[in-house]
């Protein structure tokens, strides 16, 4: 099962757990003592902490809680799975192999009974029956639970804490986490999403604004393409959908779709050929950029070497956007001060040094059960990707190969040089804006009306207005 629908569920069902009251009760977010240790101090009595999930099939979570609740600290964690409300006509049974068993999510409305059981919990005032721990499932509804102060701030607990605090995590993608100077949740990994193209054809400028992607099309040779096939709903697909979160404001509860921005980005979309009817296979060969994400260094590597990282195009040109995704995570404000601090101790240990550590192929305990390897994000730990990135570069500067086959070709990779490590990490520290995608339904609303653009029915600004209007309703409704 894609571990991804089966996290897309968990924000959905918190959405409602603030949208039927007024703001969050405060409650006191003092750290434990117990932060200062390794394993937690003994709590005067025995504490259940819970985290809601849909299924329990995640397989690096289930380690993770067993290795917490072995610890035999007075805090145990439990995966509360909230499968059984899933709309089953809205979903698949999936064999994983011996003898288990899944529920694949295919939509949106099967979560409905889900978020619809957590809301009567709450309004029942069967606040024990409420989730202590949520990690992101949809990003544009989590934004809503973070601007409503849902989940706790994260920062005294660090204060009180001498190994996962503001000098172990990497305060640069903290600092983009924060809402009013509160840390509300903690990002675990995170990626790049960016673009990059040849120098030839972008020019060696990095994080372009919307100008310059113009300029560079206008003066692109013949034959360049925008994605393989230049028809309005590729060009929309990977030019304008990932900044739609751009033109939403959570805080505010407010949209700016009818900004001169979004109305030229659709005027540009509408001067390619409609796609009803149009027919033809992708060919990237010749496109102006392609979009990257990039998952660590050795992939940053890969993807920037001899390339200009032009961003998506923007107002400002601030281009690239910091992604995490599915690698957040929250504690519920709502919840017991005793709760909260088991909720802490676990996901500290999350955040650690070795439960984050990237081992290579052939480390030892490469294969060891449990620990995280292979690039599959960034860790917000900097011991560990620090480390990480060390151990590559010593590789590098040892000449030792790094063989690899593409498409049967097999070739040397190489590793991860002093100054390509040096050029990541001045980008990552320049990008000061997180990806911030749209809920499901707020996308539906958008691409809904530009196919009527497609269709010629009506104009950019038309489009434009149109979305402005739904839309605003929505984000209101949902703020």
């Amino acid at each position: 099962m894609n571990t991804k629908r089966t996290l897309a569920a968990l924000s959905t069902a918190l959405l409602l757990l603030t949208g039927c009251s007024s703001a969050p009760q405060q409650l006191s977010t003092s750290a434990p003592e117990s932060a200062e240790m390794t394993e937690p101090t003994r709590p005067a009595e025995d504490v259940t902490v819970t985290v809601a999930v849909i299924n329990q099939n995640d397989e690096s979570l289930r380690d993770a809680v067993s290795r917490f609740n072995a610890l035999d600290c007075g805090y145990q964690v439990e995966l509360r799975d909230y499968s059984a409300y899933i709309d089953k006509s809205m979903s698949y049974e999936e064999d994983m192999g011996g003898g288990e068993t899944v529920t694949v999510i295919t939509g949106d409305q099967a979560l409905d009974p889900v978020a619809l059981r957590v809301q009567m919990d709450v309004m029942n005032g069967e606040v024990d029956l409420v989730p202590d721990i949520t990690f992101e499932g949809n990003l544009g509804r989590y934004e809503v639970l973070v601007q409503k102060g849902a989940f706790a701030d994260l920062y005294p607990f660090m204060e009180h804490d001498t190994e996962i605090n503001t000098d172990t995590l990497d305060t640069h993608v903290l600092s983009l986490h924060e809402t009013d100077g509160e840390l509300r949740c903690l990002p675990l990994y995170y990626t790049i999403e960016t673009a990059f193209g040849d120098p030839a054809l972008v020019g060696t400028k990095e994080n372009w604004t919307f100008d310059d992607m113009l300029s560079a099309w206008e003066n692109a040779p013949a034959g360049t393409t925008f994605y393989g096939v230049s028809t309005r709903d590729y060009v929309y697909m990977n030019l304008l959908r990932g900044c739609l979160g751009d033109f939403v404001d959570y805080e505010t509860a407010s949209c700016s779709f009818d900004s001169p921005l979004f109305v030229r980005m659709l005027e540009f979309c509408n001067t390619f050929p409609s796609p009803l009817g149009y027919k033809a296979d992708p060919d990237h060969t010749h496109d102006l950029f392609h979009s990257a994400t990039i998952y660590g260094v050795a992939n940053f590597r890969g993807t920037a070497e001899g390339m200009t990282l032009v961003g998506y195009p923007t107002e400002d040109g601030t281009g690239a956007f910091l992604n995490a995704a599915y690698n957040r995570w929250g504690i519920v404000r709502n919840t017991s001060p005793e709760k909260q601090a088991g909720a802490w101790a676990f996901l500290r240990t999350l955040a650690a040094e070795e439960a984050q550590q990237i081992r290579l192929p052939g480390e030892d305990g490469a294969q060891e059960e449990g620990v995280f390897y292979g690039e599959n994000g960034f860790p917000i730990n900097k011991a560990a990707a620090e480390h990480y990135a060390e151990r590559l570069i010593a590789k590098d500067e040892q000449n030792v190969p790094n063989p690899q086959t593409a498409q049967g070709v097999a070739y040397d990779a190489g590793w991860l040089s002093r100054e390509e490590y040096d050029r990541c990490m001045a980008y990552i520290q320049g990008i000061n804006r997180l990806s911030t995608n749209i809920d499901s339904s707020l996308q539906a609303i958008v691409e809904e009306e530009l196919r009527r653009m497609y269709a010629d029915e009506q104009t950019p600004e038309e489009t434009a207005e149109k979305i402005q209007s739904r839309a605003s309703i929505m984000v209101s409704e949902r703020s």
